[in-house]
C-alpha cells in the first residue's frame, strides 16, 4: 500500500487500538510514582516489584550477573535492594516491567533490535545527562527508555502507514520525523506523549517523549529540563552511532544546544563514555528471553 492510497492517520483510533498496557501495567505505574522519591523505603518497594514474579525472575537475574561481580549471591529483592541499593533496583525493574509490555509486539518489516537498543542507549544517556543536570536519575532513565514509544506502536497498528513514512523518508532522503508527518500529519513524538498521558503516566515524562525533538527549535521555549536531558541523550546517541570517527564525532556534538541545558559536549562525551560500557550489558539482560531460562 503506498502513502497516497493509505487511509487518514487518525490518532483517536490508535490510542483506542492500543488501548492500555499490555502487561504490568499496575507495577509500571507504581514504579513511576515511587521512582525518584526519597522517602521509599526497601520493604515498599520490594512489595511493588514482588507483585509481577516474571520480573523478579529477570531483575534477580540481573542482579547475579557477572557485570555486578555478584553471581549467586543475590536470592530475592530484598537481597538485591541491599546489595545493588533502591536507586538501582526500582530503576532496572521499571525498566524490565516496560520491556515486559511491549514484548509480544510484533510487527513484520520492524527492526526490534535496532529500535531497543537505541532506547537502552538514549535511557542510559538521559540518565547521565540528568545527574549533571541534578535531575532524578531514575525517571530520567525511564523517559530514555520509552521516548520513541510512538513509533512501535504506530508500527504496530498501522503497519501500513510505518512502511509508508520509511519509504517516503528513503524517496526525500529527509528526517525521520519530517517524513511521519508528511505521511501521518504527526511525528512519533506527539503519538507517545498522547499514549504517555492515556497510560496516566507522569506529567514530566509524557512531555519529554512528545517533545524530545524540539530541544534545536530555538521557537521552542521554556522546555523543562527533563525534556532537555532526553533529547540531548537522543541526539548524542545518533551522533555515536553516526559517526566513528573521534573528530567527526565532536564536532557533531558540539553543534547540540548544550547551553539550553547548562551542559557542555564535554558532557556528551562522558555520557557516551557510559553507553558504551554498559549498553551491551543492559541490551542483553533486558531484551533476551530471560523469562524462559
Amino acid at each position: 500500500m503506498t502513502e497516497n492510497t493509505l487511509p487518514p492517520f487518525d490518532l483517536e483510533v490508535l490510542v483506542r487500538k492500543i488501548g492500555t498496557l499490555p502487561a504490568s501495567s499496575e507495577v509500571i505505574l507504581e514504579l513511576l510514582r515511587v521512582i525518584d522519591a526519597d522517602e521509599i523505603g526497601a520493604a515498599a518497594l520490594a512489595d511493588i516489584v514482588s507483585r509481577d514474579q516474571a520480573i523478579v525472575v529477570r531483575l534477580l537475574r540481573i542482579a547475579n550477573s557477572s557485570f555486578y561481580g555478584l553471581p549467586g549471591q543475590v536470592e530475592s529483592i530484598t537481597d538485591a535492594i541491599a546489595i545493588l541499593g533502591w536507586r538501582q533496583v526500582r530503576t532496572l525493574a521499571a525498566g524490565v516491567a516496560i520491556f515486559r509490555s511491549f514484548s509480544d509486539v510484533q510487527t513484520q518489516g520492524f527492526d526490534f533490535n535496532q529500535f531497543w537498543r537505541h532506547s537502552v542507549a538514549v535511557a542510559v544517556g538521559t540518565r547521565e545527562l540528568a545527574l549533571r543536570m541534578k535531575l532524578g536519575e531514575g525517571g530520567a532513565f525511564v523517559a530514555g527508555l520509552i521516548h520513541d514509544v510512538g513509533r512501535i506502536v504506530v508500527a504496530h497498528a498501522f503497519p501500513g502507514h510505518s512502511e509508508a513514512v520509511a519509504h517516503h523518508q528513503k524517496l526525500h532522503a529527509c528526517p525521520f520525523t519530517e517524513a511521519e508527518r508528511a505521511v501521518l500529519g504527526i511525528d512519533h513524538a506527539h503519538i507517545g506523549g498522547a499514549l504517555a498521558e492515556r497510560w496516566h503516566f507522569p506529567s514530566v515524562i509524557c512531555n519529554a517523549i512528545a517533545s524530545h525533538h524540539a530541544i534545536e527549535d530555538q521557537q521552542a521555549r521554556n522546555l523543562d529540563p527533563l525534556t532537555l536531558a532526553v533529547g540531548l541523550a537522543n541526539a548524542l546517541e545518533h551522533c555515536r552511532n553516526d559517526h566513528e570517527d573521534p573528530e567527526v564525532r565532536w564536532q557533531c556534538l558540539t553543534r547540540l544546544p548544550w547551553d539550553r541545558a547548562h551542559l557542555a559536549g564535554t558532557d556528551g562525551v562522558k555520557a557516551i563514555a557510559v553507553i558504551e560500557h554498559e549498553l551491551e550489558f543492559l541490551c542483553g539482560m533486558l531484551m533476551d528471553n530471560a523469562d524462559s531460562e
